[in-house]
Formats: structure tokens, sequence, C-alpha cells
């Protein structure tokens, strides 16, 4: 299908935002060598606008890809280079890649300043592949920055502009977001009912990744409400969904899966679901999840009494975090495995825990508990 693919990049050179959504909807159907092939054929001069489209493509597929933080100086020359010229859409598009990308990897205030330089330019993204991206980037960065009610509301337009689209792809990822904030924020109806609507979509639309997701979501509101062996069964169901569609969420249903298996004392099992993911996040150069993965590996050995390979688990995490920005949810697991050494009079292994525990608080996770960790541990080593 290699013709096929070529027809749908040749229109770069006419207009780049055709091209990326038809170049996209092939990639999701796994097209990955005549991919690599045909986009090779695009090396062209630096500003050409069809090496710009080009550049941008292989940027978004990697969104999903093991190399993503190691195309971020791709990205930082494609910038200069748009830079140099007059094309501010090009340069648009090039902003608009840059700060999804940065938010991906969790560097909340660097992408910020990307959409902050975006946002004069945005009228001139053409596409709605384009459109749902920076809807989607709003809403994310406005709930990372703490502003909860706003980034309903973001998302809330956004449902409202995907059935206006009729793309039923565009709202299940809307109502996916939406779904998870009212989970943090403990709305469990709510977010019982996002996942309802999220299963049906994707059973009207015999779309699979949408039946995983609302799996996922009505799993999380189950483990919310205590009802862990349900919670276990829709867990599972989505990640096999995920991974059969090849999705990268399979590998955050692994952390999901893992944290689970914690809570229900199924040590083992957690470890083996915890150690998968840590392989396929490190692959992605995801630090801040490869962390998670360690601290939950290092909670199923020490929860289950095995203290040596807790102590190396917690090492790899803390140095793991030392140079990250910002985390994923970790520090109730790095108190619960200090609370359960010292209760086993491991005060080194409580010691490791709490400096975990301490750099989440410090990178933003629940941040009002950073004076208790911290005077935990000050009391620890007097």
């Amino acid at each position: 299908r290699i013709k096929e693919l070529e027809d749908a990049l040749e229109p770069m050179a006419r207009g780049i935002h055709r091209a990326l959504e038809r170049a996209e909807y092939l990639q999701a159907r796994g097209l990955v060598d005549e991919r690599d092939e045909v986009v090779e054929r695009l090396r062209l001069e630096p500003r050409d606008p069809r090496h710009v489209a080009g550049e941008l493509w292989r940027l978004r597929v990697h969104w999903r890809l093991p190399d993503l933080a190691a195309l971020l100086p791709r990205l930082e020359a494609l910038e200069q280079a748009v830079r140099g010229g007059s094309d501010s859409a090009l340069l648009a598009s090039v902003l608009l890649v840059k700060a999804r990308t940065l938010c991906i990897l969790l560097r909340i205030d660097d992408s910020w300043a990307a959409l902050q330089e975006l946002e004069p330019l945005a009228h001139l993204l053409e596409s709605d592949l384009e459109e749902f991206d920076l809807r989607i980037l709003r809403g994310e960065l406005a709930a990372r920055r703490g502003d909860t009610e706003g980034s309903l509301t973001l998302r809330a337009e956004g449902v409202r502009w995907a059935e206006e689209l009729g793309n039923s792809t565009f709202l299940g990822t809307f109502l996916m977001h939406i779904g998870y904030l009212l989970l943090w924020e403990e709305r469990l109806d709510e977010a019982a009912d996002a996942g309802t609507q999220l299963l049906e979509l994707g059973g009207r639309a015999g779309d699979v990744v949408h039946e995983a997701g609302g799996a996922a979501l009505l799993g999380a509101v189950a483990h919310n409400r205590g009802d862990l062996e349900a919670s276990l069964l829709l867990l599972r169901r989505s990640h096999d969904l995920y991974a059969a569609a090849g999705h990268y969420s399979q590998f955050i249903l692994l952390n999901n899966l893992a944290g689970l298996l914690i809570k229900m004392e199924r040590y083992a099992e957690a470890r083996v679901a915890a150690r998968r993911g840590e392989r396929a996040f490190a692959a992605r150069g995801e630090q801040p999840r490869v962390a998670l993965c360690q601290l939950i590996q290092a909670a199923g050995f020490g929860l289950d009494g095995l203290w040596e390979p807790a102590i190396e688990r917690l090492t790899r995490a803390r140095e793991t975090l030392a140079p990250c920005t910002a985390a994923q949810q970790g520090s109730n697991m790095a108190h619960d495995l200090a609370d359960a050494a010292l209760a086993a009079e491991r005060f080194d292994v409580a010691r490791l825990a709490l400096e975990v525990a301490v750099q989440y608080h410090e990178r933003g996770v629940e941040r009002d508990r950073l004076e208790e960790a911290r005077a935990r541990l000050a009391e620890l080593l007097g």
C-alpha cells in the first residue's frame, strides 16, 4: 500500500494539513515500514513546506513510539528553520507539535510557554486534526496547572465541537479526558457517566479503542468505590483491548493494574505488571512513568517482606526522579511503604521511601504533604 501512502503525502506540497490527517489515518492502521520508506523521500530544504510537513508528521507519529524524548532536538531544529522564514502558518503548526510533545513529556512550564506563543497564531491552523490537538492541549495544561473547572469547561466545549463535526474519535478522547479529571476530583457519579458514554460510543462506532477507554475509566471508578474485583476485571479487559489494537494506553493500564494488585495484596503479579511497564516507558524516554513503575515494584517487594530488592528498586526510583521536573501520582505508595518498613523496623527502607515521597511532593504531587514528609524524614534521621 505504498502508493496509497504516497498519494497521502504528495499533497503536502500544496496543503500540509490535509496530508497530516490522511497520514495519521494510515499510521493508525499499522503501515510503519511503508511510512519509513516513503517519508525518507521528503528530505528537502529545511524551509520547504513539504520538509516541514514531513517532519511534523514524523513527530506526531512518535507521540506513540519509543523515542519521543530523543526527537526533541529534531523538533528544535525544525522550529529554528521555520522561524527563519515568513510562513506564520507553518510556525503555528510547529509550535503546536512542540507544545503537545512537551506536555506529553510532563514539561508543563515549557509546554505552557509554547502554547502562549502559539495562541496569537492559532487562527492559522487549518485542519480539524490540529484544532483537536490544540483543544486537547489547552484542557490538559489547564488541569496540570490546577484550573480544574477551566479544564472541564474547555473539554466540554471540545465535546460539543466534536459532536458538530460528527467525529467519534475526537468525541471519545474528550469524554475520556473529562472522565479522568472528574475521577481525580472524586466526582465519581459524573466520572462513571462519562465512562458509560465512552463505552456506548465504542459500541456504536465499532471502535475498540473507545471501548477500552470506557472500560478503563469505569474500572478506575470501581476502584475508587472500593469494588476491587470489579475494577480488576474492567482494567484487564481494557488492557487486552488496547494491546490488541496496538495502542499506547496498554502501558498506562499496566501501571494501573500493578497499583490495584498491590492494594489487593497480590504482590508478585503487581511486580510483573510494573516491570513490563518500566521497560515500555524506558524505551519511550518517559522517566516520570519509569520512576512510578520502579516505586510500584519496590512496594511489591517491601510489602511482601522482601526488603533487599525493595531497597534496590527504591534507589532506582529516587535516581530516576532526580532530574525530572514533574512526576506521576505515587506519593501515597511511598508513604505506605515507609509505614510498612517502620513497622518491620527496616529504617533504611523507610528512609528511602520518605526521600522518594519528598521528591514526589516537590514535583507537585500532593504538594500539601511536603512538610509532613520532610518532618517524618527528619524525625527518622534524628
